[in-house]
């Protein structure tokens, strides 16, 4: 069975690889080289463990049955900065489980909002987000769709 828990220093280093090959991976395509590196920047060991300490973000670790990371969440008050999955547990509803359970765990009441990348629009739209705008953002050379689920 796959469990979610807050995340720990123990799972930065696992991460920091998921992040690694999503990026390369999967998002090149959709960013310059300014923003790779911002992102390579925002994902480094030292950026997620400062990030931790902020009393306003939280931390979210997914775990397959063998205690293997799956994936992470990262929420900062109502804006989701974060949510992956690696390429194995995609297609199995997983990535809604997450996202309902952080929606869930940190009580948000109003709305939530999300920058999507523009592979994972349609994910967010099946999970009641609408687009903010028409087409998607480029700002420090990543592309990204303004999204927001109103949950009131």
């Amino acid at each position: 069975m796959n469990v979610i828990l807050k995340m720990e220093e123990i799972h930065i280093e696992k991460i920091v690889q998921l992040m690694t090959k999503i990026l390369v991976v999967e998002n090149t395509h959709f960013m310059s080289n300014k923003g790779l590196t911002t992102l390579f920047q925002f994902y480094s060991n030292d950026a997620i463990r400062k990030r931790m300490k902020e009393k306003n973000t939280k931390f979210y670790v997914f775990l397959s049955k063998n205690k293997n990371v799956m994936g992470f969440g990262e929420i900062e008050n109502n804006h989701l900065v974060s949510l992956y999955l690696n390429e194995e547990a995609r297609g199995y509803g997983m990535g809604s489980h997450f996202l309902n359970y952080i929606i869930t765990n940190e009580i948000i009441k109003t709305n939530i909002t999300v920058q999507s990348s523009p592979l994972s629009i349609s994910f967010y739209k099946k999970n009641g987000f609408i687009s903010q705008s028409v087409n998607c953002i480029e700002k420090y050379g990543i592309l990204y769709m303004p999204m927001v689920k109103k949950l009131t």
